[in-house]
């Protein structure tokens, strides 16, 4: 499938202007290792495959039944053709998932959290994914495999558009910049130059008087 210029540049629009501010546990949960054993419940089916949000932590089936996270909110992760996914109806509540791959599963919408190691790479830059390269089954509606190819890209352009400066704003060496120092005080008017600051009359006083003399 070929892909025009024009539809191109409405695309690369859509991705700058698409909001992606994420939650802050949003990069702990695209780390984590989902499927392994859960080790707090030894039992069966304790697969951690499930995602804490207030508690920022995987957890299994068993520790939502013992009541340990009953009121919290619970993100479920699923396997699809080799690959991790989050429900899109779940996902988007927290992030922007506009651009990103969607698949079926029983029917329901997902998105992968990660790009699929064993799938081929697009051969046609515009037909695959803006990070990784992996080849896209409909290029024309997406430009990302996976989240954690969308947040990188999008993460990348924000830095350059908006770099921010490591200059610290003051440093013990650099001495700072003060402000000049208030203008003196103006004299008021009427005041008298070679008048002493202590004095208060504005003229000096008179010789010392004398009687009359007496006849």
């Amino acid at each position: 499938m070929t892909i025009d210029a024009s539809t191109t540049m409405y695309m690369d629009q859509l991705v700058t202007q698409c909001n992606v501010k994420k939650p802050m546990w949003f990069d702990a949960f695209l780390k984590e290792n989902f499927f392994e054993s859960c080790s707090t419940h030894p039992l069966r089916k304790n697969e951690l495959k499930k995602y804490c949000i207030n508690c920022n932590m995987l957890i299994c089936q068993h520790c939502v039944s013992f009541g340990l996270h009953r009121y919290h909110e619970i993100l479920k992760v699923h396997r699809h053709l080799c690959k991790e996914v989050v429900p899109l109806r779940a996902i988007k509540k927290h992030f922007d998932c506009s651009l990103i791959q969607i698949y079926k599963r029983h029917g329901q919408a997902v998105i992968s959290l990660n790009p699929v190691k064993l799938n081929e790479l697009g051969l046609d830059a515009a037909e695959s994914c803006q990070v990784c390269n992996r080849r896209l089954n409909v290029p024309d509606l997406y430009r990302y495999c996976s989240i954690t190819c969308k947040v990188e890209s999008v993460s990348k352009k924000s830095k350059l558009e908006n770099p921010v400066s490591t200059t610290p704003v003051e440093s013990s060496s650099v001495p700072s910049i003060q402000s000049p120092p208030p203008p003196p005080p103006r004299r008021p008017q009427g005041t008298l130059e070679g008048v002493s600051e202590f004095s208060f009359r504005k003229r000096k006083r008179k010789g010392i008087p004398q009687r009359a003399p007496l006849f």
